[in-house]
């Protein structure tokens, strides 16, 4: 049976891990490697934006999942469906296919049923990314899985953003202030920090072919947090190209969870709806 030692690791683990896939012909791997073209960035970025998965709904019907946070390894089957800009739903099962957690994932908020000790947990990302200092939100946790840049205002001419040509792809990175909310100064406060900004930094690795996203990183860096992302195992499944593999790290401070996942039964714009229903009797938990 999965067990979960606390909500800060269930759900920044289960946030980061999901993806798709389920292909029928495996993209070919250069033979000959060599800079990749001269390109500009607002070229670059409008090929970017036209290789991207375009679909309403995605379900994926088996994911595979490794889970190390080095302390302890966890190997899980999980499914996932999604409503593009509204939902994302995980089911996590037992090895003997009994569903022991259910994860909703909307614009505004996130919920957690824990079947298996009958509790569940509510809230929202300000409250999540305040307390344990991991800045996490809906547009970014899809954008995860759906192999997207992560960060999703890059422009050309910005002071911080900046173009490299590399073997066979593309390097784009970019820093930037983000202003801090109320909940997360009263944070940075408890950490003897009186800022009114952080300064996050990001680098993307870009395919020069297919123009898909190979990799994406984001720190902050005042913050001492970070997510990488490397996507791997490319496929091309109804003649839209999709990673078969999905590799995540997070660091915080001295914490690192690393997520592997495969996955498989994908199938795409199949219209789903939430099922979600918190049982009466189950007592409420605080994240």
């Amino acid at each position: 049976m999965i067990k979960v030692n606390s909500i800060k690791f269930l759900l920044f683990t289960l946030f980061v891990s999901t993806l798709f896939s389920c292909a029928t012909s495996r993209e070919r791997v250069r033979s000959v490697k060599s800079l990749a073209p001269v390109i500009t960035l607002n070229k670059l970025l409008k090929n970017i934006d036209t290789a991207e998965n375009n679909f309403d709904y995605l379900t994926i019907k088996k994911l595979d999942v490794e889970m190390n946070n080095g302390y302890k390894k966890q190997s899980f089957k999980a499914s996932l469906k999604m409503k593009s800009n509204e939902f994302i739903q995980i089911s996590v099962n037992a090895p003997l296919g009994i569903e022991v957690l259910r994860v909703l994932l909307k614009q505004d908020s996130f919920a957690m049923i824990n079947y298996h000790e009958k509790y569940y947990v509510k809230g929202d990302y300000d409250d999540f990314s305040a307390k344990y200092g991991i800045d996490l939100n809906y547009d970014l946790l899809q954008r995860i899985f759906t192999n997207k840049l992560i960060v999703g205002d890059i422009e050309e001419g910005h002071s911080g953003t900046k173009l490299e040509r590399s073997i066979n792809s593309y390097y784009i990175t970019s820093e930037h202030e983000r202003n801090l909310d109320r909940k997360y100064k009263k944070y940075q406060r408890k950490r003897s920090k009186n800022k009114e900004y952080s300064l996050i930094f990001h680098k993307s690795l870009i395919d020069s072919k297919s123009f898909r996203v190979l990799s994406s990183y984001i720190e902050d860096v005042d913050n001492e947090s970070s997510i990488e992302v490397k996507y791997s195992d490319f496929n091309e499944v109804n003649t839209t190209i999709f990673p078969m593999k999905l590799a995540i790290l997070s660091i915080y401070e001295d914490s690192r969870i690393s997520v592997d996942i495969e996955y498989s039964k994908v199938e795409f714009d199949i219209p789903s709806k939430i099922s979600f229903k918190i049982p009466s009797k189950y007592s409420e938990r605080n994240i």
